[in-house]
């Protein structure tokens, strides 16, 4: 069995779409996380700016919104290791987590109907 091939069989698969970007993300490295978030936000944020079909934008902030949420599920997870009760800056965390999560399923919503509109045309007809 090859390493890709045991990597699968190790645990079953998750069962949301949720579910399986949060366990790549807490597999990936804080630089990964940290690169994803930093070239996400700022591709998002260009395109925004420079580009004149504004739903185009949404499509790295997807990326950026995976690293944000990454980052601070690891800070989280770090602070009740360390302070079981919640603490103000583990509220804060989960905040950011909570928008990041919104963010991004924002992001994907509106890319999807974009790319589908794109793909379709103006004037498409059921």
């Amino acid at each position: 069995m090859n390493a890709a091939a045991s990597k699968l069989a190790a645990g079953p698969p998750p069962q949301t779409v949720y579910a399986a970007i949060a366990a790549w993300a807490r597999r990936a490295s804080a630089v990964r996380l940290a690169a994803w978030a930093i070239g996400g936000c700022s591709a998002a944020a260009l395109v925004a700016v420079f580009v004149s079909v504004r739903w185009v934008a949404a499509l790295p902030l997807i990326a950026g919104a995976v690293g944000v949420w990454g980052l601070a599920d690891r800070r989280l997870r770090l602070l009740e290791a360390l302070a079981p009760p919640p603490s103000r800056e583990a509220r804060a965390f989960r905040v950011l987590q909570t928008l990041a999560l919104i963010a991004g399923t924002l992001a994907g919503i509106i890319s999807f109907y974009g790319v589908l509109l794109f793909v379709l045309g103006p004037r498409w007809n059921l």
